[in-house]
């Protein structure tokens, strides 16, 4: 019997996608959360798992935020040099294990794009990201919706993913 663990996926995982991925900004869901933001240009974002730095890219740049970052299997150098040429105002991309980072500051906005699903007990992680968000502050975390037939699509060719 394999034994627990919190994380559902290794760094090597996410090493091999990300070393020949080359982000374009974009993110799908912009619209629907950016309305619920502030649009106080100087805010602190923090993306949790933050690679390749595509979404974080588009909530800085088109809202004027400054960006940080985390991510355990990025090369913080190339996402923080991403996020240069796309105009974004920068703050910091960290290159840590997010279960054991201790950031020395809170943050505006603390964001997760597909990232809380990755453990098999959720709830310690998304306390963490109210943890690090000031008072006041907003907490954005979404997760894939493996329903219908993406849920059938999975199940024949990705189950580990399911």
């Amino acid at each position: 019997m394999k034994p627990k663990s919190a994380e559902l996926t290794s760094q090597e995982y996410w090493q091999l996608g990300w070393e020949s991925h080359h982000p374009v900004r974009g993110f799908e869901y912009f619209d629907d959360i950016a309305k619920h933001l502030p649009k106080t240009p100087g805010l602190s974002f923090l993306e949790i798992g933050c690679a390749p730095g595509r979404i974080l890219a588009e909530f800085c740049a088109r809202l004027g935020y400054v960006a940080y970052g985390v991510d355990y299997a990025c090369d913080s150098g190339e996402i923080e040099s991403y996020l240069r040429s796309e105009n974004v105002k920068m703050g910091k991309v960290f290159q840590q294990d997010f279960l054991t980072w201790r950031p020395d500051q809170s943050f505006d906005i603390v964001t997760s794009f597909g990232f809380v699903e990755h453990f098999e007990d959720p709830m310690p992680i998304i306390d963490r990201h109210f943890d690090l968000v000031r008072p006041s502050g907003f907490v954005v975390i979404t997760m894939p919706n493996f329903a219908r037939g993406q849920k059938l699509l999975h199940w024949l060719f990705d189950r580990d993913l399911l």
